[in-house]
């Protein structure tokens, strides 16, 4: 058949609008900003003299000689006679359309878009057309931000927006919106396909994830074949990552947490390509570093270009953006109402449910809370659903099924429709007629405006929660500290001194090595093998010398008791005084084959003789120090006798009454973790045991008396016990049965999952103390993958009152609204603003929380703002404890690290480095022990409990620090430098004897110099009963005022620099 002459061919397209155009339109796209509109050129054409004076041809003889050479192909005659047509009419519409074919047939595709750009858009027979073509020229030269202003000239036009092949023209725009990463815009134009119906599965795979659309089914299997092949041994690349200053690359590390990496890039790409979307990114970003100034400019420099098209307010993370700087404030309900926004412009966001549940919990609107979490879960349902769902996949039909229903539940009812009437056409009769699927459609489909916004946002309130009032964007935002200086600004003061810190354990006779079964593992680990040992510092024979305390498991529970024992190591003083340490477990009667995870040490009964209580995958113990370099087995005073998996424990008096109690820190309850690690035909974990897959267990607090007697009280929200009755309550009504071992190691039910609200979280550090400025003891809790708890308590008479209150204080999640896998705990006032704070580890690619004490009792996570993200977000960090390695007065950090699974075929170390982290006022530096120090530090660990003492009584502050594989470490202190130092060991008389709870300041520093008295001291640990102070330069006697954990104060003067002394309530320092 004879092709049409292409004049023709424009006149048709005219009629359809851009159908016959756009019908070989490829899908595909990106999206950028704004570009200028191409400059108008027309070819040179050199013409001779006499061609010039003699007649020239009729414009419509040369458009017909035109169109006969292009129906002949001779695109040379074509392209002369239309030059001369042009040299006379340089705006004859049908001329330049007809040389743009020309153009784009000899491989001239940008000329042949100048020549479409001079078609008048509102030309009644080319217009339409010409833009049709134009689009289609522009993206096929990789022009795709010049071809998304095409689209939507197209589209803004009546006669082509009202015509079926509109929705070609738009596939073709959301394609380009989403190459270019303008992902929210592409997921408005998806949804508007949806709406007609004519959304295809790849379309509707895209809504699923709008920032972020799952992979298909080709790339996952691809990816499955990597994995397969690394395991092999077989050196395999990764797919190409998106250039740097692609708005996608943007987008990913963002996604990913790389928020750094993700500014570097919104930069590059907004002076190449600036965009709202790229603003928009750009301010969140700087809001996610807490870096408000700079997020207010990007918000500035947006309104401010008249260039850009659209609205900052149309995209969510503007209003994530807004709503990071209001909970960072503390301005709960703006917060809240900008997260809310947020999540409506795109309720597949899971960032902005994090952030939302954040703020709902702060505002102590719990339940709300645990709403929004539970929708961010429901959100992976139909991601993994749709690997399954195509033609010809086997669970096609079933996966579908499960698809479908969790679109209705998230709200999504136009999707569910499509989902479902594309897989029920591939199964006749499998999933009802067609009449049946039209049917359940229409009724879908029918659910109102409100209610399908109701539960798009988890059923919260638009009309309660309204957008916050932005001007207060005008203001100038708070500090991060008003101690503190700009990150940007140099720190001179103090100086950073390079820490040296010296593995000694060997030389001094300290020699342990942890076996977490008979036959040691670090592959298919089951959780509590990967644990590693607790440590505890403790003077049991009160010969001033520090002793140690280290557990062993070496055991297969709940099958079999330990083959080896736990470690309780004397120190002495050697003739130079230098400590050495002898193993004296059997002799001490201190040994417990019980599985072994936490250590705490307190005096339990007053006596002056510090106890031991060891918390197991089994049962709990506790020795009772006797004074004469013995212990006894006193664990039936407690009421241990039930098998618990116990990782972390304190001792100290919660509930005021002269007595210390011990704080119980439990991770599951469930038989389930006992059983192997499922495994793949090549032997590598297919599904590592991890938080959510096991049923949490109550944390349990244990109220002493004056006889030693203890009572079981279960940590539950805002309960009242009677101490009186006859039997303690054994389970949380709001915590379901555990299950049965099952056979298999499968997730826990959704059911049992531990919601927001709950009180049994998986459970591994803790620090207890005075943590919120008021009279009392505190307790917090850092949960794995669920929000951190912090417990107070309360008694009159019988009657005890417990108090969880973490959201209300800014501790239950990260800066980002993450519950993220906490560990370790350490405390101290790293910012030197008179307050304690508290420092968290985490996940592989999470970071360190740093939880500011802002104000007594109020706290932030500002360890972005401190740069504790730069080193810790590839970390597996465990044991965390703040040591002023120098003595200059600020807190520094030494962290243990290391993975619980030798993952190496994925390329994730299982052995990490040791990190000491220097505080430098403003922000942290990691220290380069490597490179100047050696030996320990040469290799990376696989570091589980950390413990602060000062061993050897120098004043230089020393780690004790536990591996899953290699030997116990003692990092002695030994850093040289001229800076001064004081140590307090307390005795109260008015309250518990160990003064946990007390607050110790130097009076008259030139900045607050303070530091407490806490136990429980992180995971797995409790660190050596000492309160030290770094004093920098001051080499004069110190007063120093004394806090008393009932807020009695006493002042002690003209103390004498480089020394420790005994302070006994009410007493004079007596120097030791």
């Amino acid at each position: 058949m004879q092709s049409k002459p292409f004049f023709q061919e424009a006149i048709a397209a005219r009629r359809l609008h851009t159908g016959i155009l756009l019908s070989g339109l490829l899908l595909g796209g990106t999206c950028g900003c704004r570009e200028k509109e191409p400059a108008r050129i027309v070819p040179k054409m050199e013409t001779s003299v006499e061609a010039s004076n003699a007649q020239a041809p009729d414009a419509r003889e040369l458009l017909v000689s035109a169109e006969k050479a292009v129906t002949l192909r001779n695109w040379s005659d074509a392209n002369r006679f239309l030059k001369d047509l042009l040299v006379a009419k340089p705006d004859h519409p049908a001329g330049l359309f007809l040389m743009a074919r020309v153009q784009a047939e000899t491989g001239n595709l940008d000329s042949a878009i100048e020549m479409l750009a001079n078609v008048p858009d509102n030309d009644a027979k080319f217009g339409i057309a010409a833009l049709g073509q134009r689009g289609e020229f522009l993206r096929q030269v990789g022009r795709n931000q010049e071809a998304i202003q095409v689209w939507q000239a197209l589209l803004a036009k009546p006669s082509v927006a009202n015509d079926p092949f509109a929705n070609q023209i738009r596939s073709q725009l959301a394609a380009d919106l989403q190459h270019v990463g303008r992902r929210i815009e592409a997921g408005e134009q998806l949804r508007i396909l949806v709406k007609q119906s004519a959304a295809t599965e790849d379309q509707l795979r895209q809504l699923l994830y709008i920032t972020r659309p799952p992979k298909t089914r080709e790339e996952f299997a691809a990816e499955v074949e990597r994995e397969r092949l690394r395991t092999q041994g077989v050196a395999v690349d990764s797919p190409d990552a998106p250039a740097s200053s692609d708005l996608n690359s943007a987008w990913t590390s963002l996604i990913e947490r790389r928020t750094r990496e993700a500014i570097e890039t919104l930069q590059s790409v907004i002076k190449q390509q600036p965009s709202m979307q790229a603003h928009a990114l750009l301010a969140y970003a700087y809001a996610d570093l807490q870096s408000f100034p700079q997020m207010r400019a990007t918000i500035g420099d947006a309104n401010s270009n008249s260039s850009l098209p659209g609205n900052l307010r149309d995209f969510p993370s503007f209003w994530m953006a807004v709503g990071a700087q209001a909970l960072f404030e503390q301005s709960t309900d703006d917060a809240i109402g900008a997260f809310v926004e947020a999540m409506r412009l795109d309720p597949t966001s899971d960032r902005a449910h994090e952030l939302l549940a954040a703020a709902l919990l702060q505002a102590g609107r719990v339940n709300a809370a645990e709403a929004v979490d539970e929708r961010r879960y429901l959100l992976a349902g139909p991601r993994e659903a749709y690997v399954a769902v195509g033609a010809g996949q086997p669970d096609d039909l079933r996966a579908g099924k499960f698809l479908v229903e969790d679109l209705l539940r998230l709200g999504e009812m136009d999707q569910a429709c499509e989902w479902r009437k594309a897989i029920a056409k591939r199964h006749p009769g499998q999933w009802g007629s067609a009449d049946e699927v039209k049917q359940d459609c229409a009724e879908w489909k029918s659910l109102a405006k409100e209610d399908r916004l109701k539960r798009q946002l988890a059923g919260i309130s638009v009309d309660r929660y309204s957008k916050p009032d932005l001007a207060w964007l005008r203001s100038t935002p708070k500090a991060i500290s008003s101690t503190t200086k700009p990150q940007t600004t140099p720190f001179t003061d103090p100086p950073f001194t390079p820490p040296r810190l010296v593995d000694v354990a060997a030389s001094v006779g300290l020699n342990a090595v942890f076996y977490n079964r008979p036959e040691r593992v670090l592959k298919l680990m089951r959780l509590h093998e990967s644990l590693g040992p607790g440590t505890a510092a403790l003077d049991y024979d009160r010969d001033g010398q520090i002793d140690f305390y280290i557990n062993q498991a070496s055991g297969d529970p709940p099958l079999s008791s330990g083959t080896r024992p736990n470690h309780l190591f004397r120190g002495t003083a050697r003739d130079n005084g230098s400590p050495v340490y002898a193993d004296v477990t059997s002799s001490a009667a201190a040994d417990d084959r019980g599985y072994g995870v936490g250590l705490t040490a307190g005096d339990w009964n007053q006596d002056g003789w510090e106890d031991l209580a060891i918390a197991n995958v089994g049962q709990n113990r506790l020795f009772l120090n006797q004074g004469d370099g013995t212990f006894v087995d006193a664990t039936d005073r407690v009421g241990w006798s039930s098998e618990k998996f116990t990782a972390s424990l304190a001792m100290a008096d919660m509930d005021g009454n002269g007595s210390p109690d011990l704080i119980e820190i439990n991770y599951a309850d469930d038989p389930r973790v006992f059983e192997p690690v499922e495994v793949n035909s090549l032997g590598l974990p297919t599904n590592l045991p991890g938080p959510n897959h096991f049923h949490a267990a109550n944390d349990q607090l244990w109220l002493s008396d004056s006889l030693g007697l203890a009572r079981q009280v279960i940590l539950r929200r805002d309960a009242i016990v009677d101490l009186n009755r006859e039997a303690p309550e054994q389970n949380s009504p709001n915590t379901p049965v555990p299950p049965k071992a099952s056979g298999t190691h499968a997730h826990t039910p959704k059911n049992l999952l531990p919601k927001l609200g709950d009180d049994a979280f998986p459970g591994l550090g803790l620090i207890a103390g005075e943590l919120d400025g008021q009279p009392g003891l505190e307790c917090f809790v850092a949960n794995d993958s669920r929000p951190n708890q912090f417990w107070k308590i309360s008694r009159t008479g019988s009657k005890v009152k417990l108090l969880q209150y973490a959201e209300t204080i800014g501790l239950a999640t990260s800066s980002q609204g993450k519950t993220t896998a906490c560990m370790g705990v350490g405390a101290a006032d790293f910012d030197r603003n008179g307050t304690q704070d508290m420092v968290v580890a985490n996940w592989y690619d999470e970071w360190l929380n740093l939880y500011q004490q802002v104000r007594p009792g109020m706290y932030r996570d500002v360890a972005i703002a401190f740069g504790l993200d730069r080193f810790s977000d590839h970390q597996v960090g465990f044991g965390i404890q703040g040591i002023d390695y120098d003595n200059n007065g600020w807190v520094d950090l030494v962290i243990g690290n290391g993975h619980i699974e030798d993952l190496t075929h994925q390329q994730l170390p299982l052995q990490m480095e040791t990190q000491v982290l220097v505080n430098l006022g403003d922000h942290f530096e990691q220290a380069d022990m490597k490179s100047t120090l050696g030996g320990y530090w040469d290799t990376p660990h696989i570091g589980r409990s950390l413990t602060r003492c000062d061993h050897n009584r120098d004043g230089r502050l020393d780690a004790l620090l536990s591996d899953l594989h290699d030997p116990l470490a003692l990092l002695e202190n030994q850093t040289e430098n001229d800076h001064h130092w004081v140590q307090l060991s307390l005795v109260a008389t008015s309250s518990e004897r160990s003064a946990i709870g007390t607050r110790v300041e130097i009076i008259g520093a030139d900045k607050p110099a303070v530091a407490s008295l806490n136990t429980g001291n992180g995971f797995a640990c409790r660190n050596e009963p000492v309160v030290h102070l770094g004093l920098a330069g001051i080499s004069d006697p110190v007063d120093v005022q004394i806090t008393w954990p009932n807020g009695e104060r006493q002042t002690l003067e003209q103390l004498t620099v480089d020394r420790r002394y005994l302070v006994v309530e009410a007493q004079d320092a007596w120097p030791e």
